[in-house]
């Protein structure tokens, strides 16, 4: 499927979505209700008005539409498929064991660092799929 999205241009959806792939959602932070027991917290409220526009324009402009949502399905399967996170994680996991390592060399002690094939082994170990 690839259908157009109109999301809240707050938190989340920031991470993938903008004017190329789909429809981001003015929207303004305010306090979460009380009822929530969340205080200090806040969310995105969106606005209706925008919204009712996005939704207008989605509905007259159903070509362009269509392109976004094309586009955002392609963004998805290509920056966010299986392969493309599991290399995401293993440059954080390659990353975090440098450092602590550096700063084991640092203390003086003993280089604990590991290497990419003894991680996929402690992940194997732990019964997870083997995608490093």
């Amino acid at each position: 499927m690839a259908l157009p999205v109109i999301a809240t241009n707050a938190t989340g959806p920031t991470a993938f979505l903008d004017e190329t792939v789909g429809y981001p959602l003015d929207a303004t932070r305010v306090p979460v209700p009380d009822e929530m027991q969340l205080p200090g917290h806040t969310w995105a409220e969106p606005s209706v008005k925008h919204l009712r526009a996005l939704m207008r324009h989605v509905y007259t402009e159903p070509e362009e539409a269509r392109a976004r949502g094309a586009r955002a399905r392609e963004r998805m399967a290509k920056a966010f498929s299986p392969a493309a996170l599991a290399a995401e994680v293993e440059g954080h996991l390659t990353r975090i064991a440098r450092t602590l390592s550096e700063r084991e060399q640092g203390d003086g002690r003993a280089d604990k660092g590991i290497g990419k094939a003894e991680a996929k082994a402690k992940v194997k170990r732990h019964g997870q799929r083997d995608e490093l």
